[in-house]
């Protein structure tokens, strides 16, 4: 019933190749998934281009080249250095009066104490010139030492990390600002295969789609003659070509139309009957179904003359030179064409036997389908069918 396996069964039937068709549209498949997935990601960064790159500027501001230690270390430093101004600072303040007063004091000293006065007059000199710096200066390098680490503070309480993690943010901000150029040439490049793929797709769905409707009145032709065959009085088969989106096997899909009343138009199968729908499956696999291992068919051959059943059972022993076929009959005229058979039997509610019937046993049991006791009587039924299909 689904129209995708129509189409494929069509093409089966009337020898479509479709895997040169295939080879691209598989091709085609993955670049437009990449190419959703790349896009994806590439609108995702752009949307949030400005965004990256306003962290990236509060963390590059924030100098984390330098190691946070490097900075502690440094600002250690430099408040050593301002407390060694602040002494200097009074150093001087009293340098003058002290060094009036030890100059005085090595005047009126005893002769062995004057050189220790000598000696300290001359270490204040030594020290007045060493203590000769600015504090500016150092209070400059501690206001921008303090400012970057109130940033870098402030920075891991927005970020919620330590110095380490600000880092690798910072690396996953450049990364992705990489990304984004790199995304913007790919995303291009891809798009241009794209179009080249979409053009061969096209050209090559085209051919299919001309080889089909060339195929088409023989299609329904087929179809309606194993129909009749399977005693139909009246068929008509029409296929149709419907428009639709590039898939494996092709552009658009086919849909197979039936009808077995005169005068109705041919409509889509499921409203046909359940025996109308089992018969136009077995048309339709006969046809079509050398793709697959196994068929099953359950009970297709319900009310129909036992002309009919001959007829569907050389069908299904026909479809069964390309593929494994297992067909659950009540039909002798059915069974009788099949290769091996199989009896099942119900021998409580809850247990059956399946085994396997040959020779003797097996004509014995096409008799008993038949209602027929007499093995002679059975072969004589039977012997018509067995010139072209011995048991």
């Amino acid at each position: 019933l689904n129209e995708k396996f129509q189409t494929e069964l069509f093409d089966r039937a009337m020898g479509i190749d479709i895997s040169d068709y295939l080879g691209v549209y598989l091709e085609y498949r993955r670049v437009l998934e990449n190419f959703r997935d790349l896009e994806e990601e590439f609108r995702d960064l752009k949307g949030r281009e400005d965004y990256i790159k306003f962290q990236l500027k509060e963390l590059s501001e924030a100098n984390l080249d330098v190691d946070e230690m490097e900075i502690l270390e440094r600002k250690r430093e430099i408040e050593g250095r301002l407390r060694e101004v602040e002494w200097a600072r009074e150093f001087n303040e009293i340098y003058d009066e002290l060094y009036q007063k030890v100059s005085h004091l090595l005047k009126i000293s005893p002769e062995r104490y004057r050189g220790v006065f000598r000696d300290f007059l001359e270490n204040l000199k030594e020290i007045r010139l060493e203590t000769d710096f600015s504090q500016e200066d150092i209070l400059g390098d501690l206001e921008e030492i303090n400012s970057r680490l109130y940033k870098i503070g402030r920075l891991k309480l927005k970020y919620g990390t330590d110095f380490g993690g600000l880092k690798k943010i910072k690396e996953e901000l450049e990364g992705k600002l990489r990304r984004l150029e790199e995304l913007e040439g790919k995303v291009e490049e891809m798009r241009m295969k794209l179009l080249k793929l979409e053009k061969e797709l096209e050209s090559r769905a085209e051919e299919i789609n001309r080889r089909r409707k060339e195929g088409f009145m023989e299609f329904e032709g087929k179809v309606e003659g194993l129909l009749r065959d399977l005693g139909f009085d009246y068929v008509k088969c029409n296929v149709v070509l419907r428009d639709g989106q590039y898939w494996e096997r092709g552009k658009g899909i086919l849909e197979i139309l039936i009808s077995t009343i005169p005068d109705a138009p041919p409509s889509k199968i499921f409203n046909l009957s359940g025996g109308e729908l089992s018969r136009v499956s077995l048309v339709l696999s006969y046809l079509g179904g050398s793709s697959y291992k196994t068929l099953i068919f359950d009970e297709i051959d319900v009310g129909v003359s036992p002309r009919v059943a001959e007829k569907m059972g050389k069908m299904l022993r026909d479809i069964s030179q390309k593929v494994q076929v297992i067909a659950i009959t009540h039909q002798p005229f059915t069974a009788f064409f099949a290769n091996k058979h199989f009896l099942v039997k119900k021998v409580r509610p809850e247990l059956a036997l399946c085994v396997e019937i040959e020779g003797k046993d097996r004509i014995r049991e096409l008799g008993r389908m038949m209602g027929i006791e007499d093995e002679v009587k059975v072969l004589e039924v039977l012997e018509g069918l067995s010139k072209s299909y011995p048991l």
